[in-house]
C-alpha cells in the first residue's frame, strides 16, 4: 500500500469513528420525554404539562383539583377550555403556537408544607427569525397544588391554565 492510500484510509476510518461517536452521543442525549411518578408535586406538574403538550386531555384533566370553583364537568369541556386558552392572545399563555416544538418547559424542585405545595416551571421559547430577530424568551411561572385524598392536584397555574377554572363568574368565561 502506498503512503497516499494509507493516509486516505486513515482519514476514512477517522470519519467513520467520528460519525459513530456523534450518533451514539445524540441517542444518549436526546431522550424522549416520559411521564414521571404522580406521587410528588413536581411529578404531577411535569405530567400535566407533558399531557397538554401531547394533547392527552384525559390525563391532563386528571391532575386538576375537583374543588376548583370552575372545575370543568367533563374532559370535553376541559379540552375546549384548553383549546380556547391556547389561542387566546389576551390571556395566558399568550402563545398561539405553544403545542409546537419551539417551547421547552423545565419543572424546578418544589416546596411543600403539609397538604399545600408550589412548583416553579421555567419556560423557554425559541424565536426563529433572521440574523437580528432570532433568540429566546424565557421566564418562570408558578403552579400551586393541594393534596386531596392522598393525591396531589393542581389548584392554580400562572400559565397553561384557564382563569375560568378559578373564577367562573368572570364575564369572559363560557
Amino acid at each position: 500500500m502506498k503512503l497516499t492510500d494509507k493516509f486516505l484510509f486513515a482519514i476514512a476510518v477517522g470519519v467513520v469513528i467520528l460519525v459513530a461517536a456523534l450518533l451514539i452521543s445524540a441517542v444518549l442525549y436526546f431522550k424522549p420525554f416520559l411521564y414521571q411518578a404522580d406521587d410528588t408535586p413536581e411529578g404531577v406538574v411535569h405530567n400535566y404539562l407533558l399531557a397538554l403538550q401531547r394533547q392527552d386531555y384525559e390525563r391532563a384533566y386528571s391532575y386538576l383539583s375537583p374543588s376548583l370553583a370552575g372545575y370543568p364537568a367533563t374532559v370535553e369541556r376541559f379540552a375546549a377550555d384548553v383549546d380556547r386558552f391556547a389561542v387566546d392572545v389576551n390571556h395566558p399563555p399568550y402563545d398561539v403556537n405553544w403545542y409546537k416544538g419551539d417551547v421547552s418547559l423545565t419543572v424546578e424542585p418544589e416546596w411543600a408544607t403539609g397538604d399545600d405545595a408550589g412548583v416553579m416551571v421555567h419556560r423557554t421559547k425559541t424565536r426563529n427569525g433572521d440574523l437580528f430577530d432570532g433568540g429566546q424568551d424565557s421566564y418562570t411561572f408558578y403552579v400551586g397544588l393541594r393534596r386531596e385524598n392522598g393525591a396531589w392536584k393542581i389548584e392554580f397555574a400562572e400559565w397553561y391554565w384557564s382563569y375560568c377554572w378559578n373564577d367562573p363568574a368572570d364575564p369572559d368565561c363560557r
